[in-house]
Formats: C-alpha cells, structure tokens, sequence
C-alpha cells in the first residue's frame, strides 16, 4: 500500500533515468512493485565504499499520490544488496514517522519476517532531514550543522541563489563541504564577502571540468576584470566536477577557518556572491552573475526589505522617500510613444514608464561603450500587466537580441505596479540605486535604451519600437541623438539590421514571423548575412530566396544525433530528385538544435556567391517551408509560405495567399457546381414547358456562358496559388485540369454545334454530337460536386459550414433532377399512345390560326428556327425515302 522512490546507481555510476523511479508497492514480492507516472527530476546517485547516495526532486500532488507537508507521515524504507529491483532482506529496512514541514521524525521499531516467520530484533528509521542524505546517528548542533565526521552526509541545506545556480552545504566545526549546481558547461563560481555585496573584496571557489577532471580553485577577487582573479592557497578537499545536460556541478570541502577568509557559521548572515562563465575552459567574463544574503548555519535567506524605507527636493535627489505613485520629480518624453518619470534618494530610485502599447515596456543601461551597439550587455527593467492583472516586472540582462540570451538578474524590485489603460501600458517600481548588478550614477549623463511591444511576454520588439537617449538621472538634464529621435516612430529608412563588424553567430538585430511555426532572425554586414530559423517542428526546416519554389536557393537543415546537417541547395524541381546540393557549401558557423519540438538553425552565408546575391538593401522574396523529416522530404501543402523582406531595415510582410485561394474557390463553385448544373437541367427539362419560343434554349446558353466566364479567371487563380505545379499531383489538381479541358471542349461544342438535317434526311455528325453532348454535361457536373469535396479537404482551414452547404447543394440539384425525369417521364409515357405513323398528333395550335398543325412539322420549324442562333458547322446528310422518313427526321 505504500509508495516509495527507489534508486540506485547506474553501471556508469550515474543516476539513469529508469534506475531512480517511484513504484506503488501493491504486494511484498517483486510482481507487486508497479512504477508509477510520476516524474522525477534533479536526479542523482553516487557510491562511496560503505553508501549510496540518492537524490530527487518530487511533486508534492502527484496522480499517484499526493504528499501533505503538514501531515504526519508514515514513512517506509529499504536497502538493496543489487544494482536492480531485489528483495531486500529480513534486517534492512523499517518504518517511522515524519512531518515535512517540521523537519521532525519519530522512528518506530518493526519487526522484520524471517524465512520462516520468526521475528529478529527491531530496527530503527534513520534521522530524515530535509535536503539530506539518510544516515545513522546523526547527530546536528544548527540545522545545517553536524557533530563528527562530514563523510556520507550528504547536504543538510540548500540556498536557490537564482534560477541558474542552486547551493548546498554541510557543516561541522572545522570544515564546510559544498556543493553548487548552475546552468552552463562553463566555469561555477560561488562566494563570500565578508564586507558589502560585490564582486571585489569576495573570496570565491571557481571551478570547471577540464577534460574531464575537476579543476577547483579558490580565488581573490580583486576587480572587475579577469586580471583581478587571482588564485590562493586555499586547500580544498574532496574536489569533484560533472557536466550533464547543460548543467556543471562542482563539489568542495574547506576549512571553516582560512587566511584568506573565515565562514561565518555562528548564525550571522553572509554575503553570498556567484557567477557563471560562458561555455568552454576558460576564466573569462561571466555570462550571469548576482548577490545574495545567506545564513550557513540554518540555511535561511536574508531577503531585501519589501517596501523602500521612508526618510526637499534638488532637481530630481530627495531627500525623502520615493516611489508613491505620484511621487515622481523629473520626467522625459523622448518621443511621442514614450514616457517615463522618476525621482531618487542615496539609496533607491523610482521610476514609472509609460509606453504606447498593451503589452511589455522596458528601460536599460547599456554598458557598451558610446561606438558600440548599446543592448548587448545592457541591464534593464522589463514588465507587463498580467491577464490577471497582476504586475510582471523583473530587471534582466541583456546578454543577447534573441530571447533565450534575456535572463534575470538578482536586483530585488520593490513597489510593483501595472496598469494598462486606452491602449497604453504603465509600470512602476523602486530598486537600489546601489547594487553589484547595476549602480544608477549621480550627476552623470548616461545612455538609456527602451523599448516597448505589444507582447504580454518577453518577445523581441520591432525596429520601430526602440531608440537610444542620454539622461542625467540627478539633474534631469536629457538629450536625444539626432539618429534615434525621431518625431514619430521610424518607417524603416535605416539600416537597423546591419553591422559594420564581422558577424557573431547567435546575435541578431531583426526578426520575422511570417506564421506561428516559423520564425526568423538575422544581422548582415557588408558582405554576409547571419541568420537563425526557428521551426515548429522535429524535422527539417528551410529558407528560399526567390518568388517561387522551382529555380530556387534554399538553406535546408535538420539535426541528427546532434549533427547539424544545413547545406544549400538550388530547387531545380519540385520532386526530390530536383533538389540539388550546391558545392562547394558556401555556408559556415553550422548549428542546429532540437528543443520541445523546435527545431533551430543557424548559419552565415556570403551576400554574394555565384549561384545567389541576397539584396543588402531592397525588397526581397523569400520562400520557407518546414517538415518532420530528417530527410530532405516533400513538405505539405500548409508547411510552407512566401513573404518579402528587406534585409537591410528589417522591413516585412507575408505574402498571403489566402484571398488567391477563396477567390478561386468562389469562381469554380459558381463555374461547375452552381451554373454548368443548372444550364443542365435546362436543357433536359426545359422542353417540358408549356410555351411556344424555346425559352429553355436561351436559358440554357446564357446560363453555359456565364459559367464560361467564370471558368477561366478560376482556372488562372488556381495556377497563381499553386505556381510550381504541386496541386497538379494531387486528386484536386488533376480532376480540376480535367474539368477545365472538358468544360471549355462542352462550351466550343455547344457554339459549333452542327444544324439538324432536314426534313427527310440524315445527319451522322447531328447524331454523334447529340450522344456526346447531353452525357458530357452530366459527367462534367457529377466531377464537378466530388471535386469540391477534394479542395475542402486540401484546404485545412476551411470551415465546416462550407462542407455542409456543399453537401446540401448536391441534394437540391440531384433530388430536383429526379423529380423532373420521373415528371417528363410520366409525361411520354401518356402521350405515347396517342403517337401515329404519320405523326398527325397534336400539341399545340398556333395562335389565330384555326386549323391543327401537325407537331412534327411545328417541331422542326422551330429547330430551324434555334440553329440560326448559333455558327452551324457542315452537315452530311442522307436522304431516306419511303415511308417514315418524316418521323425518322423529326425522332433526330
């Protein structure tokens, strides 16, 4: 009845993802141990020569089970002589109890069956302490604090110093053993400074996994720069590397007690300092850094206080508190779609931004120098109001243009605020003036970027929405640069996409997303582009240049056991014996990644080569399409699109085909399903009519013709949506081209139809072209129906409406055409025995004229009278005497 985690460590010493799993354990032999759904993750194992080390991160509600941190707890454990499912044995394992949230337990003896049903003596439940390893006699003076020795312990505490970098420690009166756990392949750097929280003055453990060993050191901090890390003699025990999975977890044990730096471990707070290096070997400027306050001796976190403290003004220095909603002194509007206010004190400093739009604003500080692009590098406050309507503020840094290179920064934000209103958004908030990520300087002008955007999420911006300023936050004293202040917002004159420095791959200026599952980025220079496409989907993705598919450049790539395969190739047909690699590649700095069915590449290409110049500055066509193949495959029809992009100002718009295709469907509905069937019925049962002019006649050709007309701007849509011809491959596509060539062949035949023979002749044509005629007229129309079937079925946005009005149509027009057969047949059927040899029946009288005509003679007057309407072609006749020739003519 109980369920329990289960683990051991792998035949590589690793924890595996099948060897740490959770079971519901339904009977006390192996078939009753049944793993369960729940996933487990921070997954880890290790053996030392006397333990196993197991450890995982579980959701408290589970569908399996759901654990009350509050509850009192019965708690089960075991321990295994195998690396597998086994039985444990009759002495190792118990019971006891245990309340999470009160870091308590109460063990209880149980008796463990023998073979034979015999008890043995009891054992005992280890102590089980949070974020620790199970181990007898644990015997602690602080919560993270034990008496003895540190081996097998394991971690008593854990500090989350941001969402990149986890700490946990032991202690005991002479060492402290450490383990720090961040998102990198690079170097972990974790610290103390004894007097302020900054880099410089801190001592700091930095290690990395150098070809595969630990290299641990402890460093002096001396300055911002990695000439001011310098390495002490700092003895570290025990010292252990490992990267998997984009994380490094370094492992350490030192003296409490160092020259260079002695720990705080009598319960005052410390100040915490960390940071992580970009991927490689190398002690470098990190990538992420940040500050916090921790207490090594119970774990707890000192956080920053939650409100500003409250203490006249000199421009925009208070003296008293700031960061009231209307408390804001100096104000600067850079241009029209922009705002901000803001006051400061020595030690905080409110702002409140105004932007037109309804999703996020930002303000940053770039760190670049004045000749250098300013984002990159940059900190800023971004935020948003919430669904909710909660506020969504954070600083970030700015480590890159595209969205993963954005990540937050440990500056606390006090006094959060959001509102969106008449289209605009507004966010309030204080921060330290003073902190180790970014000091807000007095009575220096300094360069701000900002930006907004219509995106309740950290998206990129257009180029629109973003410009440059100076502003001296003390004085209020600001400037515009000329380049970015422009009155309204920029229509994208300037060349916001290029560089003049050579291409760094995963850096661009613009971005496009001509559809959901398919965005791209890029940045040019003189004479390459770079860019990144992102794909949603597992399989291959590509970027064309050129307004159709066939004659074509495209870059295609996929990934394969993490192989980037991106080559070029000329589409030179639209099957895949068409697509034809271009050697040599012009293509470098490869990448490729699959990520939660994203598939991302990257590459530079040069502007020029021989096959292909993409335009630096005008307007240019591009294709891009996208499948689940790790193959060069054929895409569907809904993967793929066309746009236009000006690679220079990052200027861009879809090419929608959307109205091509509805206007082609609307022309060849009313063509072949609406008119082409009712011009049929017309001519089969128009005769039936009671009137002396042949009505049905004109009806028929002026129904037939407007079909006509319709028919052929269909027809020409139809080739513009699909210009390289895939449709034609498809059951639409062929019994389209059919209908057209059939459509018009019916029309040509009803304008050239041959004169009926004359009275008491013969016309062999006039009798073939009647047989082909009529039947031709049905098959067009019954291919017509189906058809149309076919294109709602190609099309997967089509509404379901359209299906059913389709359907109800073909009902209408066949039901009607069977109520009118079995009317005209019900109508021969009576007139028949009334039909002479001499064919002397009567139908009609012609109106003032007294005597009866004979309807075979009436019958051919107006025949003639119908092939005057129309160009007549030539005739064979053959004359038949005798009698019944009159009857033979008027039958044809």
């Amino acid at each position: 009845g109980s369920f329990a985690v289960i683990g051991w460590c792998g035949a590589d010493g690793d924890a595996s993802p099948t060897s740490i799993r959770e079971y519901e354990l339904t009977l006390t032999d192996l078939s009753g141990i049944l793993p369960t759904d729940t996933q487990l993750s921070d997954t880890f194992c290790q053996e030392t020569a006397t333990s196993t080390i197991v450890r995982y991160t579980r959701p408290l509600s589970a569908p399996a089970y759901t654990i009350d941190v509050a509850a009192t707890l019965n708690v089960v454990y075991a321990t295994g002589p195998v690396d597998a499912l086994a039985y444990h044995g009759p002495t190792t394992r118990g019971i006891g109890s245990l309340t999470l949230s009160e870091s308590s337990d109460t063990s209880a003896p149980t008796a463990a069956p023998t073979g034979n049903g015999a008890s043995t003596a009891p054992s005992s439940a280890p102590s089980l302490a949070p974020s620790s390893t199970p181990t007898t006699n644990l015997v602690r003076s602080t919560p993270c604090t034990v008496v003895g020795s540190l081996e097998d312990v394991g971690y008593l505490c854990e500090y989350e110093a941001a969402s990149y970098l986890t700490a946990r420690w032991t202690l005991n009166d002479t060492h402290g053993s450490f383990e720090v756990t961040a998102e990198t392949t690079g170097y972990v750097a974790f610290g103390f400074n004894p007097n302020e929280r900054r880099m410089v003055g801190t001592t700091a453990v930095i290690g990395l996994c150098s070809g595969g060993s630990a290299d641990i050191q402890e460093y002096s901090l001396t300055q911002q720069d990695p000439a001011g890390v310098n390495a002490i003699d700092t003895e570290l025990f025990n010292t252990f590397c490992q990267e998997s999975a984009g994380t490094t977890t370094i492992r350490y044990t030192r003296a409490i007690s160092s020259p260079s730096l002695t720990l705080q471990t009598s319960g005052e707070p410390s100040n915490a300092i960390f940071a992580v290096g970009p991927p490689g070997d190398a002690l470098v400027y990190h990538t992420k850094r940040g500050t916090g306050v921790v207490n090594l001796a119970n774990g707890d976190e000192t956080s920053a206080p939650t409100q500003a403290p409250t203490f006249v003004t000199q421009q925009c220095l208070v003296e008293g508190a700031v960061g009231g909603s209307n408390d804001y002194v100096c104000s600067f509007s850079p241009r029209d779609d922009y705002r901000m206010r803001w006051s400061l004190n020595e030690t905080y400093a409110a702002f409140e931004l105004t932007a037109d739009a309804q999703g996020w604003v930002g303000l940053g500080f770039p760190s670049a120098p004045e000749n250098e692009p300013p984002m990159i590098g940059s900190h800023a406050v971004i935020g948003w109001c919430e669904d909710s309507g909660a506020a969504s503020i954070e600083e970030y840094f700015l480590g890159g243009k595209s969205v993963p290179l954005i990540t937050p920064t440990s500056t606390p934000l006090f006094n959060r605020e959001c509102q969106e209103i008449n289209g605009t958004t507004t966010i309030r908030y204080v921060r330290p003036r003073i902190s180790d990520i970014f000091t807000l300087p007095l009575n220096i002008t300094s360069r701000i970027i900002y930006a907004h955007s219509d995106a309740d999420r950290l998206q990129a911006h257009s180029n629109a929405n973003r410009a440059v300023a100076t502003l001296n936050f003390e004085e209020g004293i600001r400037t515009i640069p000329p380049s970015t202040a422009p009155t309204t917002a920029p229509t994208g004159n300037n060349r916001v996409c290029a560089v003049d420095e050579p291409l760094k791959p995963g850096e661009y200026l613009c971005e496009f997303e001509p559809r959901g599952s398919f965005r791209m980025a890029w940045t040019i220079n003189a004479t390459a582009i770079s860019v990144e496409i992102r794909a949603g989907t597992n399989g291959w993705a590509s970027l064309g240049f050129g307004g159709e598919m066939v004659g074509s450049i495209a870059q295609l790539g996929w990934c394969s056991d993490g192989v980037a395969n991106i080559e070029e190739y000329l589409l030179a047909d639209r099957a895949t014996s068409g697509i034809n690699l271009q050697e040599p590649s012009p293509l470098s700095d490869r990448f490729c990644q699959e990520e939660g069915g994203t598939t991302t590449i990257r590459y530079i290409r040069p502007l020029q080569t021989e096959s292909l110049t993409i335009s630096p500055d005008g307007d240019t066509n591009i294709i891009y399409a996208l499948n689940g193949d790790d193959s060069i495959s054929q895409h569907s029809q809904t993967n793929r699109g066309l746009a236009r992009v000006n690679f220079a100002t990052g200027d861009a718009s879809t090419i929608d085909e959307t109205d091509y295709v509805i206007a082609h469907s609307a022309c060849m509905w009313v063509a072949f399903a609406g008119l082409m069937p009712i011009g049929a019925l017309l001519a089969r049962y128009g005769k039936m009519l009671p009137i002396k002019t042949p009505l049905w006649f004109y009806a028929h050709i002026t129904v037939q013709t407007l079909a006509v007309i319709m028919m052929i701007p269909g027809f020409v849509l139809a080739l513009k949506v699909d210009d390289d011809g895939e449709r034609f491959e498809e059951n639409h596509g062929r019994i389209g081209l059919a209908l057209f060539i059939l459509g018009g062949t019916q029309f040509l035949g009803g304008v050239l139809r041959p004169h009926k023979a004359a009275e008491g002749e013969f016309s062999l044509i006039r009798t073939i072209w009647e047989l082909g005629h009529g039947p031709l007229g049905l098959a067009i129309s019954i291919m017509a129906f189906i058809n149309v079937f076919y294109g709602l079925e190609l099309d997967d946005d089509s509404k379901e409406i359209w299906w059913t009005l389709h359907t109800a149509w073909v009902i209408i027009i066949g039901g009607l055409a069977i109520i009118l057969e079995g009317v005209k047949t019900t109508l021969r059927l009576r007139k028949k025995p009334e039909k002479k040899s001499t064919q002397d029946d009567v139908e009609g009288q012609v109106p003032g004229d007294d005597r009866q005509q004979a309807p075979g003679r009436r019958r051919e007057e107006e025949e003639k009278k119908m092939d005057t309407l129309g160009s007549g072609g030539g005739t064979t006749t053959l004359t038949r005497r005798g009698a019944g020739a009159g009857a033979a003519g008027g039958a044809a």
